[in-house]
């Protein structure tokens, strides 16, 4: 569905399309596209919500800059005006915000109908119309109040292009550990071959003659055997 935005009605009166307005520029819509009003009421107001952008009191023209990046013209009668005696007296700044509805200038339309000007108010979109059509509006219309024309926006909506995905780059390989081979500890390599020893000599002393009955002998040395293998386990456990 397109977007609507909806321009207001500047002045009060009835609405016509650009090509019944008997001038040949505005017909043709060279200065843009929009609508006419025959004013009924004095009051001027803005269109738009956005800035009010300029005034020029020789052609009665009223500038504005929409909000939605649209420039919109307003014109007071086609024609010129003495700028020494111009029928508008402005309600608000020049470059001021303004919201649509707000009162910009009053118009003395008896006034304007003393000057060689064509009695009519275009309204038409000046710039910032790529893409977009407008719809006028037709009838009656109150200032401020109703929409006196839409602008259709019908381009297809932009589709966003779907990010490219990254490769992953593959995990680095860490090689494995070789497990670690100990050394033997050498002090309890030295124990082991002293133990031994002291082993070997233990039983030649017992296989001596006359040793064999000696109780005394063999308790000793069952004994000093206990304390080396206990130190043995000890030396073990710390190391």
């Amino acid at each position: 569905m397109a977007d609507l935005i909806s321009i207001f009605a500047p002045m009060t009166g009835s609405v016509t399309e650009l090509e019944f307005i008997p001038d040949p520029d505005y017909a043709a819509k060279t200065h843009g596209d929009g609508v006419a009003i025959v004013p009924e009421d004095n009051a001027l107001y803005s269109p738009v919500n956005g800035v009010f952008d300029g005034f020029d009191a020789k052609t009665g023209s009223f500038a504005f800059r929409a909000d939605d990046n649209l420039d919109v013209l307003v014109q007071v009668g086609i024609g010129e005006y003495n700028v020494e005696d111009i029928p508008f007296t402005l309600k608000a700044q020049v470059g001021s915000s303004v919201q649509a509805g707000d009162h910009i200038a009053d118009v003395d339309l008896e006034k304007v109908m003393s000057f060689d000007v064509l009695p009519m108010v275009p309204v038409i979109i000046t710039s910032g119309m790529d893409g977009l059509t407008v719809k006028p509006g037709s009838g009656h219309v109150e200032a401020g109040a109703g929409a006196v024309m839409t602008i259709e926006d019908k381009r297809d909506p932009v589709e966003e292009e779907p990010e490219e995905a990254t490769p992953e780059e593959p995990a680095e390989e860490i090689p494995a550990e070789e497990p670690k081979t100990s050394a033997p500890n050498p002090y309890i390599v030295r124990l082991k071959a002293f133990l031994k020893a002291q082993l070997k000599e233990n039983m030649d002393f017992l296989k001596q003659p006359g040793m064999a009955g000696k109780v005394g002998a063999v308790l000793i040395l069952f004994i000093a055997f206990q304390v080396l293998i206990f130190l043995l386990l000890f030396v073990i456990t710390i190391m």
